[in-house]
């Protein structure tokens, strides 16, 4: 009866040493990379959070005013809403997406400089595409 128990117990650690184990890809990296920010202000939206956020610091040649990230429920970043200029063609701030499937500029816009305007902004612009209307 042992001998049945330690030959089932090898055959066993003989068939998960031969199976190969795929680990899940690790999350997609995208945006800009944010070395410094100061969190200004956290709410709910949807299933998930956001975070507005002011004083960034990041690499690039993009200067950020204002982001807001928005997470999905797990706490993964799944988007940023920014107040942007671009410092290599010295441009005014203009309001940009950033998403796990790309960049888009959605152009500029004076109201972007106001810390309340751009919030009220960002969280349209998230609303909308989260489709939460």
């Amino acid at each position: 009866m042992i001998h049945l128990i330690i030959h089932l117990v090898l055959l066993a650690l003989k068939s998960s040493e031969n199976s190969t184990r795929q680990l899940p890809p690790p999350p997609k990296a995208f945006g800009p990379r944010i070395l410094s920010a100061a969190t200004v202000r956290q709410f709910p939206l949807g299933f998930g959070q956001c975070y507005l956020l002011s004083n960034i610091v990041a690499e690039g040649t993009k200067c950020f005013q204002y982001i807001l990230a928005v997470h999905d429920y797990a706490g993964d970043p799944s988007m940023l809403i920014a107040a942007e200029s671009d410092l290599a063609e010295n441009s005014g701030l203009n309001l940009a997406i950033y998403t796990p499937g790309g960049y888009q500029n959605l152009g500029p816009s004076e109201s972007l400089g106001d810390i309340s305007l751009f919030e009220d902004v960002a969280v349209e612009v998230a609303r909308s595409r989260m489709g939460l209307e």
